[in-house]
């Protein structure tokens, strides 16, 4: 089994804030790459955007991290197929909805422990570290929503790859 190593992680995110002028070649060739796994990212954004949720614009910086931090261990990444993001979109949506909805309960802990059981436990640390609450996330409700679907969609993605990458027929 491949896992992600924070080694990995911290060169992505060198890679990509050291030569931002890039992002935008780097997103053209992920989305060669991986045109499903981008296209239901920016799906996600443009909804997110229609509803009023404007603060996601990052989630492509931390997709870029996510994607560059595997092919940093794997060269060729399998391309990760729609029935899965689907598969693993059902199972997660609805915890999106219990941390936007209800913040301090037992189902509110149960979610975030749901989101952060994922065999990619260094990239998932990373994510909460920089998506998880604060006390700027707890005083601007937009901010806080955008942080729980940032996260949702990029562990969405981080299971998607590592389905794709750890899948007993690759």
């Amino acid at each position: 089994m491949i896992v992600i190593s924070h080694e990995s992680i911290d060169k992505a995110i060198d890679f990509v804030m050291q030569q931002p002028e890039l992002n935008q070649e780097r997103i053209d060739t992920l989305y060669s790459e991986q045109p499903e796994l981008l296209g239901y990212i920016i799906n996600f954004v443009q909804m997110a955007q229609e509803e009023g949720i404007a603060e996601v614009d990052a989630v492509y910086q931390y997709a870029l991290v996510i994607w560059l931090a595997f092919k940093e261990q794997i060269n060729l990444i399998p391309r990760v197929e729609f029935a899965n993001i689907d598969q693993l979109e059902k199972r997660h949506l609805h915890l999106l909805e219990i941390l936007n909805t209800q913040p301090e309960t037992d189902e509110y802990e149960n979610a975030l422990s749901e989101l952060n059981s994922n065999p990619q436990e260094h990239l998932v640390d990373f994510l909460f570290n920089e998506l998880g609450e604060s006390e700027e996330a707890d005083e601007e409700d937009n901010k806080r929503q955008a942080n729980n679907l940032m996260l949702t969609i990029l562990v969405i993605m981080i299971k998607s790859l590592d389905h794709s990458v750890n899948s007993p027929s690759n």
